[in-house]
């Protein structure tokens, strides 16, 4: 907003900025941009964090997502999935041999 002397670009118009006219120069443009601030002790490149939280859209403090949550909450959903499927199946399997008599 400051750069563009209050102007409210389109979403597309940044994201076509990005997508044609940086496309070519982007990945130099950020390495000039990390040098620089490094050079100016900005930053130190001697720690790298990476952050792996999940949160969920409506994210306030109690829907922090644990990864083990994650994994029993996908495994029981798996075990519902396949207890829908088995019953289909018998449904499908009564149909027929109700049809065939």
């Amino acid at each position: 907003m400051w750069l563009s002397g209050g102007l409210q670009p389109d979403f597309r118009t940044l994201n076509d900025f990005r997508g044609q006219k940086l496309k070519a120069s982007i990945e130099k443009i950020f390495s000039q941009l990390v040098e620089m601030m490094v050079d100016l002790e900005l930053i130190s490149l001697e720690k790298q964090f990476i952050d792996g939280i999940k949160i969920e859209a409506n994210a306030h403090k109690y829907s922090f997502v644990w990864k083990k949550a994650v994994e029993k909450n996908k495994v029981r959903l798996h075990a519902r999935i396949d207890a829908v499927l088995t019953e289909i199946g018998q449904a499908i399997e009564l149909d027929i041999i109700h049809t065939d008599n």
